[in-house]
């Protein structure tokens, strides 16, 4: 049996994802510099990222000399990715901000979504999506190949053998 032919959509899902899985620049909502905090874990693991790093923290000016921005519509630029280390009660609004700007890709640690198993979370998770490509913090670890790209680099818990895209 002939090799099936690529899909045509292949080279446009591959573009979307580069903006998630390679970006030029991340914005870290809920930045923190408490260190054993989600915020502050994630800017931890992000000091080494090689593009444009993007701080969020309405309270701070700053984190460690990292320049701390009030809002997305205060960055000076629509990020290629979204992290966002915010309460479960923020991340559609933020989500929404996110879009509203053309961020490429939004990374959430949040529960309560596909990862309940239910309808409800499912929907929740399509609603956030919308779209674009959705990585949750429920997927236990990931592999990239290329030095210096961002997978590595974000993940709070032990990496294990999956990496997780919800790309509808």
């Amino acid at each position: 049996m002939p090799p099936s032919a690529p899909l045509q959509s292949e080279p446009l899902v591959f573009a979307r994802l580069e903006r998630l899985l390679r970006p030029a620049s991340v914005a870290l909502v809920g930045a923190s510099a408490n260190p054993q905090s989600l915020g502050g874990r994630c800017l931890a693991n992000l000091r080494s990222f090689e593009g444009r790093l993007h701080l969020v923290n309405p309270g701070r000016s700053d984190i460690d000399g990292l320049a701390c921005h009030a809002s997305i519509n205060a960055l000076p630029e629509a990020a290629d990715l979204a992290v966002l280390a915010v309460p479960a009660d923020q991340v559609e609004g933020v989500v929404r901000q996110c879009a509203g700007r053309g961020f490429g890709a939004v990374i959430v640690f949040a529960a309560g979504y596909a990862e309940t198993g239910t309808e409800d979370g499912l929907a929740a998770q399509h609603r956030l999506a919308g779209g674009r490509p959705f990585l949750t913090s429920r997927v236990p670890g990931g592999v990239d190949s290329l030095p210096g790209r961002l997978v590595e680099r974000w993940w709070v818990d032990p990496p294990g053998p999956l990496l997780s895209l919800d790309d509808r």
